[in-house]
């Protein structure tokens, strides 16, 4: 759970508790705890909404970036040799996040204008 709560975060800084809580699927109060135990072990960082007092903007800290960093540097070792190619690499890379964003787009409901037209 936390791994998809910090994917959600790094990949969207600033975004709201309740977005990411939907985004992940995860029920509000166990969202809660996991975002109590990222933001105890230096992970997240929770700013005040500059627009609405009562809401928070999440944000990874530098030790999210570094530890993001480290795995992506395994995953590089992890897979090298297989595909080198940097046009592929990135062709690949890049439908993933599309398929990402639209799970994610689609479990928020932010698409159901879309389907109702197609």
């Amino acid at each position: 759970m936390e791994i998809s709560v910090m994917r959600f975060i790094h990949h969207h800084p600033g975004t709201s508790a309740r977005a990411a809580s939907e985004a992940t699927l995860l029920p509000s109060s166990n969202f809660s705890r996991v975002l109590r135990g990222l933001e105890k072990r230096g992970l997240v960082e929770r700013v005040v909404d500059d627009r609405n007092a009562r809401g928070v903007r999440l944000y990874p800290t530098d030790k999210a970036h570094r530890n993001h960093q480290i795995l992506r540097d395994n995953w590089d070792r992890t897979l090298r040799g297989i595909i080198d190619d940097p046009a592929t690499i990135e062709i690949v890379n890049a439908t993933l996040r599309r398929i990402e964003d639209e799970l994610i787009a689609r479990r928020s409901g932010t698409d159901a204008d879309r389907d109702q037209t197609d």
